[in-house]
């Protein structure tokens, strides 16, 4: 095995199945799974890389969804931001959004993305986490 595993060998080692979470795991947001597995391998691979989830999603209550609004939060940002150093890449940040099967982008997604071309900020969809690896990389972030 090389010094750095693919995706495919990273989901051999921990014994999950492609496109998402552990095999032993109900397959009912498979966006999250593959999110999940995503950051266990970079983790595991890029101990160092520096990134956060935006946890934009999800069902709350209203009190909750209202403090999170009047707080700063955004519908649309991307699933995870990452950030390197400054010449290292385009700008120090960058956004990943996951997606899988035929699910397409929100228009607030849209909106963020725009928002991101516009100020010249790396952004990318990604149907896998291959795809994801493959933009950290042409980004210099990995």
């Amino acid at each position: 095995m090389s010094e750095t595993l693919s995706a495919a060998e990273y989901r051999d080692l921990v014994g999950v199945k492609q496109g998402g979470g552990p095999s032993k795991k109900k397959n009912e947001h498979p966006e999250d799974d593959m999110q999940e597995t995503f950051v266990e391998l970079l983790g595991y691979q890029y101990p160092k890389l520096v990134f956060f989830a935006i946890p934009n999603g999800g069902k709350r209550d209203a009190t909750t969804a209202w403090v999170l609004a009047k707080t700063g939060t955004r519908k649309g940002v991307a699933d995870l931001c990452f950030l390197w150093p400054r010449g290292q890449g385009r700008g120090p940040t960058g956004y990943i959004e996951f997606k899988v099967d035929n699910n397409k982008q929100s228009p607030d997604q849209e909106l963020f993305e725009a928002d991101c071309i516009e100020r010249d900020v790396p952004y990318a969809v990604c149907w896998s986490i291959e795809e994801a690896l493959a933009f950290l990389k042409e980004w210099g972030a990995i």
